[in-house]
């Protein structure tokens, strides 16, 4: 751990300490001079100081990784390329890979399953070669790569990293520098990983694991510092599996790596390191049956966790999928695209159906379940990503996929691997729904989604196809009638008798010791299919039987009205008339979802439903998936396919119509007065136009007056926002600049509030127009001091 304090620090920490004082942009810029004009030898015992300064590791306070946001412009540009692969701090980090240095970090902040194994004395084999044994304890030996990569891993699952929600996922830090590194060491559009500076081979991890003894301490160099140790070369986190050609293989191979493997150890490492931080915080391996159930701590991982968990699901299928043959069928030559071979069965697999596994079992029972839903639907889709374009475009432009399209066979190994995704998962699922309000609109979404992609046409053929494969034939019970209920959801399917155990170790290895499989078509899966049929079918007359309250809009009084303008008239909690509408048809979609799967009649009450001829049309606005029609990408843009015309010409679909110039130039809407609207524009732009310097500076002063002036002043638009409209050169400087806006005082709601305050101040207080304009100039003062008080805005960067 870098200390800060002390009388024995070397001139470059001081430099480091010094800079680390002042304001984030000033760090930023300060810290990068230091890196370029100090020699590496001399940085070499300062990068625990940096990274976890930056990360906010142990006590440090760190640079708020997690609450810098593209608002903030010039840092947010500055740290992104401090950080980026080719930033200063990676060249450096690059630089130490040559030499033979390791460095600690502390198996405390290691996922506790992990760190209670290894205080048993049993060396997982993710770790092997990198424990080392001190009087005080044991630590991981790391190389300078690893080191920053376990500290950027950890930082997501920091418990100081949960001060803030990414709501606009890409537009923050953290999430930006996850992009870059993925776009970097895992890249969809070359056929060649980046170079790494010239080292040793990489040392692999041995498969087994290792019993601790006195002797497998290692001992520093003595003239090392106490955080640097040397190395004979970089050591390796991976299985010695991970190489072998085909996924089924589990044959060890040469635990050091040849020079082609060496390629992809960067990669390799970054996704090791990541998987383990963000997906192995709670396991359901047999390691961790051997510890007393209440000494298990359960890991919640928070909204942004979980967003990135599934961006990563997503980037790794659409990299797997760009190897130059589908790597779920053949064997390939090169190192890259052995490297994507072998992914997702030896890095993500298990650690991702532990952290699935954990979130249905310990979830709340409510909407916010849907984000765990989301990771779990993107992995078990992987033919959704196959166009690297999509990840350009953050998925915004992903025409929606014909559910109605076969799926290829192709998928069959995929899904013959990942069985326990498709199987155990649903089975997990389904009590899930059987316990939640299916009145509630988010609840019944999240069911549609599930039993959508179910339902996609061969998909359940591919997966009974793999059962019968694994399992026999004889334990398929499909052919039974429509069942009911007879089993209590309440219990684990895991308990039930009729389960079976023959699956390959391959599969077995996801679960715990004493795990019973039980079929997806099997009898027990019907049954419990069949009970959430039947309360989707009460919940259907449920919705039905609720009163209308459209007559009694109609007859409301004027101060009802006055009072519903205010405040939107939401009846039955948050489910609105449009969405009970909507909730029919998801719930009539999904009832014929579920009978399409098991093989089922579809009731009568469905079947008498006037249901629409393409739902997939009504799917994206029901379901917030792309509207985009069918079409293809040329290098004039995007050209409509014969389907795609079809669907614009019959109003089915159409290409989202975003606005990219002047926020203040956006077409007037109906709750603005136009006048108004135009009246600011122009005060406004005289004000930015003759005092764009002083405001400039005033907005990014950092004391008490500059946070008062960030209130009323609009942030500039940050380089990552797209000015596509026709505007002049000059313009688009000033919009990259701090403004005045007033365009939000023409709005009804606003004017009415004024009115409103006007009166009272008149009737109650004699206040006359004068003495409300001066009331509004002091209102307008205390608001911007309060608000600089309570919520400060550069200081946060600290």
């Amino acid at each position: 751990m870098a200390v800060f304090g002390g009388t024995n620090l070397s001139s470059v920490q001081l430099q480091i300490q010094n800079a680390f004082s002042k304001p984030l942009l000033s760090r930023i810029h300060e810290t990068e001079n230091i890196i370029r004009t100090t020699s590496t030898k001399e940085l070499k015992n300062v990068l625990p100081m940096i990274v976890e300064g930056i990360f906010g590791f142990g006590t440090e306070i760190g640079w708020d990784i997690d609450r810098v946001s593209n608002r903030y412009y010039s840092e947010f540009d500055s740290l992104r390329y401090f950080l980026s692969p080719d930033g200063p701090l990676l060249k450096l980090i690059n630089s130490l890979q040559l030499e033979p240095y390791t460095y600690e970090f502390s198996i405390s902040h290691l996922p506790s399953g992990t760190r209670q194994m290894i205080e048993e004395g049993i060396i997982p084999a993710f770790y092997a070669n990198k424990i080392q044994q001190q009087p005080h304890g044991f630590i991981l030996a790391l190389s300078a790569f690893e080191f920053y990569m376990f500290h950027f891993a950890y930082a997501l699952v920091n418990p100081k990293f949960t001060k803030s929600t990414w709501h606009e996922f890409y537009d923050f830090i953290y999430p930006s520098l996850i992009d870059d590194y993925l776009s970097y060491f895992m890249p969809l559009d070359k056929k060649h990983l980046p170079s790494m500076p010239h080292s040793p081979p990489p040392i692999r991890s041995p498969v087994s694991h290792y019993h601790v003894s006195s002797s497998h301490a290692q001992s520093h160099s003595p003239h090392s510092s106490p955080s640097v140790s040397p190395l004979k070369s970089p050591r390796g986190l991976f299985k010695s599996s991970f190489t072998v050609a085909n996924q089924k293989q589990h044959t060890p191979s040469s635990p050091v790596m040849d020079q082609s493997e060496a390629e992809t150890w960067r990669s390799e490492t970054m996704l090791q390191i990541w998987c383990e931080f963000w997906l192995n915080q709670n396991t359901v391996s047999s390691e961790r049956q051997r510890f007393p159930r209440g000494t298990v701590e359960h890991f919640v991982p928070t909204a942004n966790h979980v967003n990135v968990v599934r961006v990563l699901v997503k980037y790794i299928h659409y990299f797997v999928n760009t190897a130059s043959q589908l790597p779920y069928q053949t064997t390939n030559t090169s190192a890259l695209d052995e490297f994507k071979k072998t992914i997702i069965p030896q890095i993500l697999q298990k650690k991702l159906y532990s952290f699935l596994k954990h979130a249905f079992d310990h979830w709340p029972l409510d909407s916010s379940f849907k984000m765990v839903l989301e990771i779990w639907l993107s992995y078990i889709q992987p033919w959704r990503y196959t166009d690297p374009k999509h990840v350009i475009n953050k998925d915004r432009n992903r025409p929606e996929q014909d559910n109605d399209k076969k799926l290829d066979d192709k998928w069959y190994p995929f899904i013959e691997d990942n069985l326990l995704f498709y199987s155990v998962l649903f089975q997990e699922f389904l009590p899930r729904v059987y316990r939640i309000d299916l009145t509630s609109y988010s609840n019944t979404l999240m069911l549609y989604r599930v039993t959508k992609v179910f339902s996609k046409a061969n998909l359940s053929v591919l997966i009974e196809r793999a059962e019968k494969k694994m399992c026999g034939s004889s334990f398929l019970s499909t052919k039974n009638p429509y069942l009911s209920m007879t089993t209590d959801l309440g219990a684990s399917y895991l308990s039930m008798s009729d389960g079976m155990s023959s699956l390959p170790s391959q599969l077995v290895e996801l679960e715990s010791p004493g795990f019973q499989y039980i079929p997806l078509f099997g009898y027990r899966t019907q049954s419990m299919s069949s009970a959430v049929l039947d309360q989707m079918m009460d919940a259907k007359l449920a919705a039905i039987k609720r009163p209308d309250i459209s007559e009694k809009n109609k007859h409301k009084g004027f101060f009802s009205w006055l009072a519903s303008f205010f405040a939107e008239d939401v009846p039955y909690g948050h489910t609105s008339p449009e969405e009970i509408k909507k909730q029919q048809m998801l719930l009539n979609a999904s009832v014929r979802n579920i009978c399409t799967v098991f093989k089922m009649p579809v009731p009568l009450e469905v079947q008498d439903q006037t249901m629409p001829t393409d739902m997939s049309s009504h799917d994206s606005s029901i379901i917030g998936e792309s509207t985009v029609p069918d079409h293809i990408d040329t290098e004039t843009g995007p050209q409509l396919t014969p389907l795609g015309r079809y669907q614009v010409a019959n109003g089915l679909k159409k290409f989202d119509v975003l606005y990219y110039g002047d926020p203040d130039l956006e077409p007037i809407k109906s709750y603005e007065n136009a006048a108004l609207v135009r009246f600011f524009y122009y005060f406004c732009e005289i004000i930015n136009t003759k005092f764009a310097e002083d405001i400039n500076i005033l907005y990014n002063r950092t004391d008490f007056l500059g946070r008062m002036i960030q209130t009323y002043i609009s942030p500039p638009l940050s380089q990552q926002d797209v000015i596509l409209s026709p505007v002049s050169k000059v313009k688009a400087e000033h919009l990259r600049q701090p403004r005045l806006s007033l365009r939000f005082l023409a709005a009804y709601k606003n004017l009415i509030y004024l009115g409103i305050l006007y009166l009272v101040m008149n009737l109650w207080f004699g206040l006359g127009p004068l003495g409300f304009v001066v009331l509004l100039l002091f209102g307008t003062i205390f608001y911007a001091a309060f608000n600089a008080l309570v919520k400060p805005r550069h200081k946060k960067l600290h």
